[in-house]
């Protein structure tokens, strides 16, 4: 067995995406000493009924930086919009 440590990396197309699916396992391995960045494509910042994309998306990374510091992870934050990825062909 060894005590080396790690960097784990945990990517969704949205904020919130690894929060949800891999929140409980990225704060186990950082309770442990092992490092890991949650990287949203976009914060996903159309998702919401009434309030407008700009308000959502505010709200949305603060609750990432919030959940990460929460879990001891770093966040960061691609460029794109919401439902604007590039799609990607040979």
């Amino acid at each position: 067995m060894t005590d080396q440590k790690t960097h784990i990396l945990a990517i969704g197309g949205h904020a919130g995406d690894m929060d949800l699916t891999a929140g409980a396992v990225i704060a186990k391995y950082t309770q442990e000493g092992h490092r890991a960045t949650f990287l949203h494509l976009t914060p996903g910042e159309k998702g919401h009924p009434r309030l407008t994309p700009d308000e959502y998306g505010k709200q949305k990374i603060e609750e990432a930086q919030k959940f990460a510091e929460i879990v001891g992870a770093d966040v960061r934050f691609l460029s794109y919009k919401d439902a604007e990825l590039p799609v990607m062909t040979k």
